[in-house]
């Protein structure tokens, strides 16, 4: 009843009678994948809100209704608000700094796809520039597909293929130490997220500095040598 939006989802209906389920979560966040999402694709769900008032809306075509829901503590729980609060605050301030390491995998992925698109944008350029442009984006993956590596192994591995150090399962295990706290994560739990948040700082540093130089000196190679679309044409006499 704060006034923010904490959840947003779809969900399917058939003709008859149809019931629609919220697990009082609010919206999480996208881990870093080698996928990319569906472009409607909804938010991952999240952390349990906090006990409370919630105003639940529904939407269908043209038509709206809404609803409230009472979200009450469970009095078994020894656990304090102000305790679930503090948690709550963790998740969050953890979120942003997951979803930094997913922006930077996506715009690896863009850049895969990048390569793709001006490779095939070169069947009217002449042999020799054509061959230094692909060449250079052969490079330019192979250095891409390296700095994904540092997330986790590729999708096609053969095999059951485990990296701890890996930056995905560095950021997958600090996230389960906060959701697998009753209350404010202990110390344990902020020393993986500690760490965590290293290597998110190192692996998208790294990415950065990899658009900033290589791929910089990538693309302005390829619109320099761009072939023209539109031909010149003189008149005919």
């Amino acid at each position: 009843m704060a006034g923010d939006t904490i959840r947003s989802y779809t969900t399917k209906i058939d003709t008859g009678l149809t019931r629609i389920y919220w697990n009082m979560a609010e919206d999480g966040i996208r881990f870093p994948s080698y996928r990319a999402p569906r472009k409607d694709a909804d938010t991952p769900s999240g952390a349990s809100v906090l006990p409370g008032e919630y105003k639940f809306v529904v939407k269908y075509g043209k038509h709206k209704d809404s609803t409230m829901i009472k979200v009450s503590h469970d009095p078994r729980s020894e656990v304090t608000l102000q305790e679930l609060r503090a948690k709550q605050a963790v998740i969050r301030a953890y979120g942003e700094d997951v979803e930094r390491a997913t922006t930077a995998m996506d715009r690896l992925n863009e850049a895969l796809k990048t390569i793709k698109l001006v490779d095939s944008q070169m069947g009217n350029a002449q042999d020799t520039i054509k061959k230094m442009v692909v060449k250079e984006g052969k490079m330019m993956a192979d250095s891409i597909k390296a700095l994904q590596r540092l997330y986790a192994f590729p999708p096609d591995t053969k095999g059951i293929q485990r990296d701890p150090l890996a930056l995905s399962s560095v950021v997958r295990g600090a996230g389960r130490y906060i959701r697998g706290s009753k209350a404010e994560p202990g110390q344990n739990a902020m020393y993986t997220v500690s760490y965590a948040k290293k290597e998110i700082d190192r692996v998208v540093g790294t990415i950065n500095d990899f658009f900033d130089t290589k791929w910089m000196e990538y693309r302005k190679m390829v619109e320099e040598n761009q072939s023209p679309i539109f031909k010149d044409y003189d008149r005919i006499e």
